[in-house]
């Protein structure tokens, strides 16, 4: 594989997790206080940067194949 397919694939797969992360932010802080007052700072953290990074992993292998 080329240097040049493998950069391009690494930009494109940043940028579409950029642009998710950017989404999830600005669906968080539209959401009401009772919609965290029910769920721990923990468990949001956690589920965010894990599904974000699942995402990114997939993405890798796929853009790469």
């Amino acid at each position: 594989m080329s240097y040049l397919r493998v950069n391009s694939f690494a930009i494109v797969s940043e940028k579409i997790v950029a642009n998710l992360r950017s989404v999830l932010y600005k669906k968080l802080i539209s959401l009401e206080i009772p919609f965290f007052e029910e769920r721990r700072v923990g468990e949001l953290t956690s589920r965010i940067s894990n599904d974000v990074t699942q995402i990114q992993g997939v993405m890798s292998i796929t853009l790469a194949e």
